[in-house]
């Protein structure tokens, strides 16, 4: 059954309640578009009328019908985690010990342009001798003309606070009120979820549907970045080609065919994760 089939189900809404920048279109004004477009509407054609009235009738199943989500698309998810674990878009896990800056995710195409670096260091020495992995320690977006948003690791000796520092355009912003746990910028939106105090999972979502998710937990940095369909068959970068086929997930940054993940060995997958050095 539908949630609109009664009238205190969801239903579609015209205009967000934090409204989208530029903040003075039609339909992007904070809380007056809301306002005007689903509350007054829901008022006198249900509320004020009752369910079974012609008007709450015509504004349940003509106006503001709800989905059965049937033609939804589920995004894609590529992730590093740890000294660092990868899993690409077609989800073929492989290590990669780089260190420096590399790309994770590109897209240039005529419909999307989005750009998601990270930057890997050395893992800190450990009380028995030096640790040779590496580590996720930043990420850093942007889509399209969105703003550049950067999530750092802060060192562990300045995490009682904040664990993470995020950096949008060069600002740095907080999230520490629940009126700033969700913030909107140039083409995109920042958040973090309303239970979590420490500023330890970030929340980036652009304009295209791409979102990057970045977490952290005991030292360590992970990040996830979720895609739609219409990424597909245009990534490049650490996170692999995404064409649902992991034998050609290694391809090259210039389009051309690298190793077989089939038969990549370590030795292969480090060179080819070094030409994703940014």
């Amino acid at each position: 059954m539908m949630t609109a089939d009664k009238m205190w189900g969801g239903n579609p809404h015209r205009a967000h309640n934090l409204g989208k920048t530029p903040f003075d279109e039609a339909n992007k004004v904070p809380s007056l578009s809301h306002w005007y477009h689903d509350v007054i509407p829901f008022y006198t054609c249900c509320k004020w009328q009752g369910e079974q009235s012609p008007g709450c009738v015509t504004y349940r199943f003509e106006r503001r019908a709800s989905q059965d989500c049937v033609g939804y698309q589920p995004p894609t998810a590529a992730t590093v985690f740890g000294d660092p674990h990868i899993y690409t878009f077609d989800d073929f896990p492989y290590t990669f010990n780089g260190k420096g800056e590399f790309v994770l995710a590109r897209v240039d195409s005529v419909r999307h342009k989005l750009d998601v670096q990270g930057r890997f260091e050395q893992i800190s020495p450990n009380y028995l001798h030096e640790a040779k992995g590496s580590m996720l320690t930043a990420v850093a977006a942007r889509d399209n003309i969105s703003s550049v948003v950067e999530v750092r690791q802060r060192p562990i000796d300045a995490i009682w606070r904040y664990h993470l520092d995020v950096i949008v355009d060069g600002q740095r912003v907080y999230f520490d009120r629940y009126s700033q746990k969700i913030q909107q910028f140039r083409e995109c939106v920042v958040y973090t979820p309303s239970n979590v105090l420490n500023q330890s999972h970030v929340i980036i979502m652009f304009a295209s549907g791409a979102g990057v998710e970045v977490m952290e937990n005991r030292g360590f940095l992970g990040t996830r970045i979720y895609l739609p369909l219409s990424f597909a068959n245009i990534t490049r970068g650490l996170f692999g080609n995404w064409t649902f086929d992991q034998t050609d997930d290694f391809t090259l940054p210039d389009g051309t065919a690298g190793p077989t993940s089939e038969a990549a060995d370590m030795k292969a997958v480090h060179s080819y994760g070094m030409q994703c050095e940014y």
